[in-house]
């Protein structure tokens, strides 16, 4: 396959140019870092704001009006997420937890933002938002997770753009990173150790084993495959691999074998598409700093590695152009990634 041929070429080159250079970001590099994936890396950064991660050139861009600690606009207990349209026109859409705070009646607000961070529209929920609000494909509508009043789990909310309640899924517990729209704009979740898709109550596929825990899926741009975490309770955690099934419940496969810590709390998407559904971009390590990786979405039980043997390719970045203090370091090229709590998208 053309896959097998061009890795092993590829990471030579990556180790010449990591081990043999100077690691200068003044060095010129005379191909593109990350060959044959294209696109940008949205990443909607809890911490410090939104950025766009260019795969071509490997350098970071700040998301314009995304300094979100620094809004006078909202109270210091504020707190801000966002997420991308899906393959689609650079929109996204922000949650502000606290935006407003009055005493028994605290809001929360959605904001939608073009590709330069301007403001497109906004609406107060008085929901306790308990996750990122998410866009459909067609950009009617935003789906989020929100505490259940009166009862112990969280349940999902979809508003249209003018902030009136759409639907309410209240019969089955969704957690925060435990859905994403499909491209005929339903939804899928997940709950408790079961698939669905909105359109029915049969699960698309049920994990029988005791601690089994499937979770943050991602639907291929043809709409035909799911890509998601399936994690095991560990004393260290929550531990888990990627795993890949069609959205009828068919030809469910494993696609890396490595043992990746996952998220217990809102933070990432350890797994997402990209937009010509032929790789899966997956990031191996916590919520502020891993290693990221691309995989053929074809591929089966690959290993997260350095090493050459593997179908899985670094995604080289200079990843310290992210970080608020250098300390005087060279910026170099690294597999190293994160996302600090954030969403991440791969846009065209």
């Amino acid at each position: 396959m053309e896959t097998i041929q061009w890795i092993p070429l590829f990471l030579s080159l990556v180790l010449f140019s990591c081990t043999d250079n100077d690691n200068s970001p003044d060095k010129e590099i005379e191909q593109a870092l990350n060959p044959k994936v294209e696109g940008k890396i949205f990443i909607g950064n809890k911490v410090n704001g939104g950025w766009i991660l260019d795969l071509d050139t490997g350098h970071y861009s700040k998301i314009p009006n995304t300094d979100w600690d620094e809004n006078p606009n909202y109270p210091g207990l504020a707190s801000f997420s966002a997420a991308a349209l899906y393959y689609g026109n650079g929109e996204f859409v922000e949650t502000i937890e606290n935006c407003v705070v009055e005493f028994g009646n605290d809001k929360d607000c959605i904001v939608f933002h073009n590709n330069d961070g301007n403001i497109n529209g906004s609406f107060q929920i008085s929901d306790i938002a308990l996750g990122t609000a998410r866009l459909s494909p067609d950009g009617t509508s935003v789906a989020i997770t929100v505490e259940n009043e009166g009862n112990p789990f969280k349940i999902l909310h979809v508003y249209n753009r003018s902030g009136e309640l759409m639907r309410v899924f209240d019969k089955r517990k969704i957690n925060s990173d435990d859905f994403s729209w499909t491209t005929s704009n339903q939804i899928i979740y997940i709950s408790g150790q079961s698939i669905y898709v909105s359109n029915s109550d049969v699960p698309i596929i049920t994990f029988r084993d005791e601690g089994i825990i499937p979770g943050e899926p991602s639907i291929s741009p043809d709409g035909t495959q799911v890509v998601f975490t399936l994690g095991e309770d560990t004393s260290q955690g929550v531990e888990g691999t990627i795993w890949l099934i069609n959205i009828d419940g068919t030809r469910l496969r494993q696609l890396t074998t490595k043992e990746m810590d996952l998220p217990v709390t809102p933070s990432h998407k350890s797994a997402i598409w990209s937009p010509d559904g032929q790789w899966v971009f997956v990031v191996d390590g916590t919520s502020i700093e891993g290693n990221a990786y691309v995989v053929p979405a074809d591929a089966q039980k690959v290993e997260l590695t350095q090493k050459r043997n593997t179908l899985a390719v670094p995604v080289l970045s200079y990843f310290r152009e992210t970080f608020e203090f250098q300390d005087n370091d060279p910026i170099s090229l690294s597999s190293q990634f994160g996302v600090n709590y954030g969403e991440i998208y791969w846009l065209p």
